[in-house]
């Protein structure tokens, strides 16, 4: 699998969304682990900062749905978040525990979770994080925030990267009118814009595509016939035979 990289690809590489989150808390070691079994090509995960500096991977900005924490994660230090309990005996990991446990045959989507412009350093510490692993062209940096995409951009041009964009957005955003601002390769856009003309369009364009989040096995491979590069999915097992994986 590590093989493959993030471009165009024929089938399309089966992505588990926050790990394989449909059967392990997700964003954790073990929803890793479980999407590794599941015969995932690549995990996307989501990282932000938490209050002592590191980059912890979370994908909420406050604890309330999974830990049951009337917190945000940016008011906790790392001590604390590691005290919780995820679920299935999991606890919040590092992006470096992370990337420890993909290892060099999963592919990995790094989303940086960006609830503002402003820069708070994530992703410069991103960057570092990914320089110290070697990673390469196996890593992609998304994000629905253009702002911070220019920013790990402008720290790492040479990892491939991707803006991500849904159907309730405005239409510079629904359409990553910014993508070719911010020299992104990969649109990962909400599997309800993905029809094969458009993925037609887009592909003309130089662009690879990810679709998401599609779980429905009828879905997935109406999608692979639309051409997309990449799918993500919550459960992974489940689409895998659709992509004629």
């Amino acid at each position: 699998m590590s093989a493959r990289g993030w471009g165009r690809a024929t089938p399309p590489l089966l992505v588990a969304h926050r790990g394989a989150s449909a059967t392990e808390p997700e964003n954790t070691v073990g929803a890793i682990r479980a999407a590794r079994t599941a015969g995932a090509d690549a995990v996307e995960i989501d990282v932000r900062l938490c209050r002592t500096g590191e980059v912890v991977v979370f994908h909420d900005e406050d604890l309330g749905r999974m830990a049951k924490v009337p917190m945000r994660v940016a008011d906790l230090g790392f001590e604390a978040l590691r005290d919780l309990d995820l679920g299935h005996r999991e606890r919040v990991p590092t992006l470096d525990e992370i990337l420890e446990e993909a290892g060099r045959d999963l592919l990995v989507d790094v989303e940086i979770k960006a609830e503002t412009a402003r820069d708070l350093g994530l992703e410069a510490k991103t960057a570092a994080i990914l320089r110290r692993h070697d990673v390469g062209p196996r890593v992609c940096v998304s994000s629905f925030h253009p702002a911070a995409l220019w920013r790990f951009r402008r720290q790492m041009p040479e990892v491939p990267s991707g803006i991500i964009f849904a159907d309730d957005q405005v239409l510079p955003l629904r359409r990553a009118w910014f993508a070719p601002l911010l020299g992104v390769g990969l649109l990962a856009a909400q599997s309800t814009l993905c029809d094969p003309a458009t993925v037609h369009a887009w592909h003309g364009r130089g662009y690879a595509v990810l679709a998401w989040t599609v779980d429905d096995p009828d879905e997935a491979a109406a999608l692979a016939a639309a051409g997309v590069d990449a799918l993500a999915a919550n459960d992974p097992a489940r689409v895998r035979g659709a992509l004629g994986l």
